[in-house]
């Protein structure tokens, strides 16, 4: 099987000299990664975990695409401002939120199981 990374790099930098409104001419260097390889991945153990799960951690800032997708990502934020409604700040803002939120029922409210420790030890 051939390394597939050359022909992206490729298309990437035929896409940004095609693309001329978004990235000017005098800075498309910013945004070609220059020595590219495939994105590499190695796994954390969780040893606090029962069965000590292994969580996935992949390195892309060498990845053909990588330096590309981070303009991109600040245009789309910059144009489409889209609410960041599942994101808190902190523990402190977490807690507003909680309690700005309408109950159900049995007057509980849901809770990720990952978020329950803040309720037990907030910060200030």
């Amino acid at each position: 099987m051939t390394n597939p990374t050359k022909s992206f790099q490729n298309q990437i930098r035929k896409t940004i000299n095609q693309c001329t409104t978004l990235i000017p001419r005098d800075s498309k260097w910013r945004y070609v990664n220059l020595n590219p390889s495939a994105p590499t991945i190695k796994g954390l153990i969780k040893l606090h975990k029962p069965d000590q799960p292994i969580c996935p951690i992949v390195n892309w800032r060498n990845a053909p695409a990588y330096k590309l997708s981070q303009l991109l990502t600040t245009k789309i934020k910059q144009f489409a401002l889209l609410p960041y409604a599942f994101n808190v700040k902190n523990s402190a803002e977490l807690i507003q939120e909680l309690k700005q939120n309408t109950h159900n029922a049995h007057n509980h409210v849901r809770l990720p199981r990952h978020h329950k420790h803040v309720l037990e030890h907030p910060l200030q």
